[in-house]
């Protein structure tokens, strides 16, 4: 569900020694010595001054090497012409241009005889979908997480930064030890849950799902209020109910999405979600149906037509025709075509 960057994936880090497109500059003979500045892509660069806050530095040159990565994307993405009078948000700007330097659409490295560095764009060929309805269709899972990252992400850039500049403005070891374990304990925790979250995109994607959901539970337990970490273990429990069948995985899906909106009463997305999920039943109980109409009531603006075919799905196996007719005709209207005849809708809707 998840299509984080694997930054950490592509690079070996050693102090004073440059390798690929990573480099750790030590100005200091002690390797654990003062003033160290992290070099990424010569784009990149944080300055530490102690040698403990290393994870949320880099943490931010990622995100610093991400951003220019975005750069580059967002002029070649804006010219195609499925996204022609598109409008994105911001985090489905991210969310879109996070999906590109992953593995969602089709590329072709320039040199084939050097390994693809899949964040650095520079591909022979491209192949984008047709029309971003079908790109938002497959792929509204990916999207709706990726997006939540981005505003995660700002808050905790933020959050980081103002510590780094205090932290390393501080020369007694005491005092920086003691705001490390006050206020810096919680970015350490954030930074290593998203860690956790990599590796288990990484089993997830093999569907090793119990090693997956495993490392889930541990980013939950450190970042508890971090919307993400739900999603991946909703999106983990929905692949062991598919591959064993195993309805309780489907029930504690269903509980979890449930969770959610009680935490984020607000959010359409965690409505659709579970309404949604109730499309793997073969009863559709009448909360999905509430579920759904609550996320159409509550997005207003801009509603995605896989809202309205999700709840015309929903409808129609409830048995209410006339419901399930408006709600295909709406998504039909809105350029979704498998919706425009109505005979053809059917099944579950399959949220990556």
């Amino acid at each position: 569900m998840n299509s984080n960057f694997k930054i950490a994936k592509f690079l070996t880090i050693k102090l004073g020694v440059c390798l690929a497109s990573f480099c750790i500059v030590n100005t200091a003979i002690d390797a654990c010595a003062q003033a160290k500045v992290l070099t990424y892509r010569s784009e990149a660069e944080v300055q530490m001054t102690h040698a403990e806050d290393y994870p949320l530095a880099f943490f931010l040159a990622q995100q610093a090497a991400k951003a220019r990565a975005y750069t580059q994307a967002e002029s070649l993405l804006l010219q195609q012409p499925f996204l022609k009078g598109v409008k994105l948000s911001a985090p489905e700007r991210y969310a879109l241009f996070n999906l590109l330097a992953s593995d969602i659409l089709n590329y072709t490295p320039t040199d084939a005889n050097t390994p693809l560095y899949k964040y650095k764009l520079t591909y022979d060929t491209l192949k984008f979908p047709e029309k971003y309805i079908d790109y938002q269709m497959r792929y509204v899972g990916e999207i709706m997480s990726v997006g939540y990252e981005w505003s995660y992400d700002q808050a905790l850039q933020s959050q980081i930064v103002d510590y780094l500049s205090r932290i390393n403005a501080i020369g007694d070891e005491n005092a920086a030890r003691l705001l490390r374990v006050t206020e810096g304990k919680k970015l350490f925790s954030a930074v290593k849950a998203q860690d956790l979250l990599s590796e288990a995109y990484a089993y997830h994607r093999e569907k090793k799902y119990d090693k997956a959901l495993a490392l889930t539970q541990q980013a939950i337990q450190l970042e508890p209020d971090y919307i993400g970490y739900a999603l991946m273990k909703i999106s983990i429990l929905i692949g062991q109910f598919k591959a064993d069948k195993n309805n309780q995985k489907l029930d504690e899906a269903l509980k979890t999405a449930g969770t959610l909106i009680e935490k984020y009463p607000a959010d359409p997305y965690t409505h659709f979600l579970r309404a949604s999920l109730y499309l793997y039943q073969d009863v559709i109980p009448e909360q999905g149906l509430k579920d759904m109409e609550q996320a159409v009531a509550l997005k207003q603006e801009a509603i995605p037509p896989i809202y309205y075919l999700v709840l015309g799905s929903l409808a129609q196996k409830a048995g209410k025709q006339s419901q399930s007719q408006d709600a295909f005709a709406k998504a039909c209207a809105l350029g979704l075509e498998k919706t425009c005849n109505i005979s053809s809708v059917k099944g579950k809707i399959e949220l990556n």
